[in-house]
């Protein structure tokens, strides 16, 4: 074999196996985390509510679509559908797509975890959980265990796989190809920074802090 098509394809398999360190794409094989320890999960209008966690709600409905603009969507909550951008008024918005089957997007939690828990007078966590259960009592379950178990203090809106807004979720933020991916919004609703893959701790906050003009 030539050379240079050795090069080639050794590049595109350390390149390959980067990112599979970092993000994973919707259709890899499922990974699907099992957790021991259980939890008491209240059921109520769509809703779960672990301890220490603001709530874990089914997606309702989403906005049209514009680009680099927060979109708006709603989640069930008391049979009545809640507003993020109300949930988030005044503050700036840090958006995680992310899966309890993705490594990747586990092992960030931690961090996202520490940020909320420092920027919680300025800045909002919220978590878009793209499940790969088709049903939210499934993927619910999935996701209140594990912010159970992992100490989650930021609110999730699931997605189950077979949700109609499961798509437009998706395309309202520009087409959401991997998790995980995070969106930093102003508080203007402008999109300032798309971070695809996992991050540490402080590479997120040197772009929080770039968003909210500190560096």
């Amino acid at each position: 074999m030539n050379q240079n098509i050795k090069l080639f394809f050794i590049l595109v398999f350390i390149l390959t196996l980067t990112f599979s360190q970092t993000a994973c794409t919707q259709q890899k094989k499922d990974n699907q985390p099992k957790n021991t320890e259980n939890i008491q999960k209240t059921q109520e209008a769509k809703t779960v509510k672990p301890s220490n966690n603001p709530g874990i709600f089914e997606i309702a409905t989403v906005g049209e679509p514009v680009a680099n603009k927060l979109v708006d969507f709603t989640y069930k909550n008391n049979n009545k559908n809640l507003s993020i951008k109300e949930y988030a008024k005044g503050k700036y918005i840090f958006l995680n797509f992310w899966g309890t089957w993705c490594p990747p997007c586990r092992r960030e939690i931690p961090d996202i975890i520490e940020i909320q828990k420092e920027l919680k007078d300025e800045l909002v966590v919220i978590g878009i959980a793209l499940e790969r259960q088709p049903d939210f009592e499934a993927a619910g379950k999935a996701v209140a265990d594990f912010a159970e178990a992992n100490g989650i203090n930021y609110l999730n809106v699931v997605v189950p796989s077979a949700s109609p807004s499961r798509m437009k979720i998706a395309e309202a933020y520009g087409g959401i190809q991997a998790v995980p991916t995070t969106l930093l919004i102003d508080k203007n609703g402008n999109i300032v920074e798309r971070i695809i893959g996992g991050r540490s701790k402080e590479e997120f906050m040197q772009s929080i802090k770039r968003m909210m003009g500190k560096n």
